[in-house]
């Protein structure tokens, strides 16, 4: 079923007959392809790395702050912070940038990059644990770098140290000097007295100190997936033969995964379709023109198992038995 057209609201259809359709105007051809684009899009980051490569020894900070912001606000980067912004409000990240790139050129004010450097750092880094909104060993690290472990407030009061086990709330007095107790809210009480109103204590797990540790460990779990990933790309590569004159343009995830745009089919995609090189089609898009091929091949599964003189909804019945097994089939694969 679809709605009338303005037209042809007026105009009755005759029994046992298809109502008029208006037909679409072809699509205009683009002038670059989206397998075009693509390839433009691999070229314009081959150059924009070669120009980075090219002033790596005597970059200047700030322009590399700016950069690192730019990067933050690129559509490859997901930011999820403790706080969201309220839908459609600009986030901090894309605030930044408008301070900062008011006309598309830098504004090289060092008071203002270094500003909109930290809102954005402390925007986007935090040390909470969670799997969707902490950012981590990162942001330990962080605080190895600007000296955190100075700003960390007393953590000797009474909430926090109930959170230690007997064993554990006995090692921290121990660490403190103090002469073992009985329960473990008698020691809780010997630190609190020990420390004093006025005094700082900071356990050495809660500190910035561990961080480094545990970053080495973490890198070399990197660094042996990452060899591994090198060696299966390697043998990939070796089974495949060279295809096309632009391939050493196109990274190996691609060449695995495939870039989406493919064969001369693709020029007709509309410039707002292929206006972000190498950008896959909205799935959105592809779900409706999935679900219209399927509907047109059941039609013509339908007409064609059944006789010219059987009625339309006879055709109806074999097209919805046909769909309810090709459900089946889904659920199964």
């Amino acid at each position: 079923l679809r709605p009338q057209e303005t037209e042809e609201q007026g105009t009755a259809a005759a029994p046992r007959s298809l109502a008029p359709t208006s037909v679409a105007a072809p699509k205009e051809r683009a002038a670059i392809s989206g397998t075009g684009l693509a390839m433009l899009g691999q070229i314009r980051t081959q150059a924009l790395h070669a120009a980075l490569d090219a002033v790596v020894e005597d970059v200047d900070p700030w322009d590399l702050v700016a950069a690192l912001l730019l990067a933050l606000g690129g559509k490859n980067v997901s930011v999820r912070t403790p706080e969201r912004e309220p839908y459609g409000q600009m986030s901090r990240q894309e605030t930044a940038l408008a301070a900062l790139f008011p006309e598309g050129v830098l504004i090289r004010d060092p008071a203002l990059l270094r500003q909109e450097a930290v809102a954005v750092l402390k925007n986007v880094a935090n040390c909470t644990i969670s799997q969707h909104s902490g950012s981590g060993l990162t942001a330990q690290l962080m605080g190895l770098l600007f000296d955190a472990d100075a700003q960390m407030p007393n953590m000797a009061f009474d909430d926090f140290l109930k959170c230690f086990s007997k064993p554990g709330i006995m090692e921290a007095g121990k660490a403190l000097k103090l002469l073992p107790r009985n329960t473990g809210k008698e020691m809780r009480n010997a630190i609190m007295a020990h420390v004093g109103a006025e005094g700082r204590w900071v356990p050495e797990q809660a500190g910035f100190g561990a961080a480094a540790e545990d970053w080495k460990v973490e890198l070399a779990a990197m660094v042996r997936n990452a060899e591994r990933l090198a060696s299966l790309r390697g043998s990939h590569e070796g089974d495949e033969e060279e295809e096309g004159d632009f391939d050493h343009l196109l990274p190996v995830e691609e060449e695995l995964y495939g870039t989406g745009l493919e064969g001369p089919d693709e020029a007709e995609t509309t410039p707002s379709e292929t206006a972000d090189a190498g950008e896959a089609h909205d799935p959105e898009e592809q779900k409706d023109d999935a679900a219209e091929l399927q509907n047109a091949l059941l039609e013509q599964a339908a007409e064609a198992l059944t006789s010219d003189a059987a009625d339309a909804d006879a055709r109806a019945a074999v097209k919805a038995h046909l769909d309810s097994h090709l459900e089946v089939v889904r659920i199964a694969a």
